[in-house]
């Protein structure tokens, strides 16, 4: 199971990359949900997770999407 959602973190994280140029509220959305899955794969081991927190809060800001930045 950990596999298949490191997986699947992976590939949102190759689609958030995309959609920063494009859709940056969107890339904002996949990097907060990936930080909440990548702290139920690695307990213990924030770093990665605050990171994507981080990136998701810049996009956000960026963009004036102060509901996403709520959700942060």
């Amino acid at each position: 199971r950990r596999n298949k959602v490191r997986r699947e973190v992976y590939l949102a994280l190759a689609a958030a990359k995309e959609a920063e140029r494009t859709e940056p509220r969107q890339a904002a959305r996949i990097y907060r949900h990936c930080a909440r899955l990548t702290d139920s794969i690695k307990r213990g081991d924030t770093v990665q997770a605050n990171l994507l927190r981080q990136k998701a809060a810049r996009l956000a800001q960026a963009t004036g999407a102060k509901d996403q930045l709520l959700k942060i």
